[in-house]
């Protein structure tokens, strides 16, 4: 299996922000208007009927607008934000940067991997604010070297096809993941993984 993520800019922080609170602002400034002028205005023997109206509303414009207010927020990837690609297979994770020489690393050449992500872009986590969809991948190669590539893992598909691929680099090299800005810790993309599964690793 081959994966190609948009490799992203060094200087981008991948911290996922929370534009909750600015469409929760934007719904009470629009409704609460239109409350007050529709009691005002309107027969009162409507009120239950203006009251379900606005609940719709309130649930339209949270949902329009959250989505649309996280892409303007600095953690989203732009345009200019992308330098080129990494394109990672089981056997090794390639590195084509824009106007360079493209960088070939063969997971035996690796001695541990560390990896940083905020799930995929637009996703919810239950309850939790729009990701961003950044990872951050160190590279602790053998001759003790690092090297760091944030990259985007922009949809459900990718992220899935992520999760087959990392069972095949955990065969090969060892491996930590870490999950939001919390830094949950993972395996394999799965937020509950089991002791047992460790275990397993760490006998490998």
């Amino acid at each position: 299996m081959q994966i190609e993520f948009k490799l992203i800019h060094y200087d981008k922080p991948i911290k996922n922000l929370d534009s909750t609170i600015y469409s929760q602002l934007m719904v009470i400034a629009i409704c609460v208007p239109l409350l007050i002028a529709s009691m005002l205005l309107l027969d009162k023997n409507n009120f239950g009927y203006i009251m379900l109206s606005l609940f719709a509303l309130v649930f339209f414009l949270h949902f329009i607008y959250d989505k649309y207010i996280r892409t303007l927020f600095s953690d989203w990837v732009k345009k200019e934000d992308i330098i080129g690609k990494l394109v990672c297979n089981s056997n090794t994770i390639t590195v084509k940067e824009n106007q360079k020489k493209e960088v070939v690393i063969p997971l035996t050449s690796i001695k541990e991997m560390t990896l940083y992500y905020n799930y995929y872009q637009g996703a919810n986590y239950y309850r939790q604010p729009i990701y961003n969809g950044l990872a951050q991948l160190d590279i602790y190669l053998n001759d003790d070297n690092k090297q760091s590539y944030i990259f985007l893992i922009k949809d459900k598909v990718v992220y899935n096809n992520f999760k087959t691929l990392l069972n095949s680099w955990y065969s090969i090299t060892s491996m930590k993941e870490f999950f939001g800005n919390e830094k949950i810790r993972t395996m394999q993309l799965n937020f509950n993984p089991k002791y047992s599964d460790f275990q397993k690793v760490r006998n490998k």
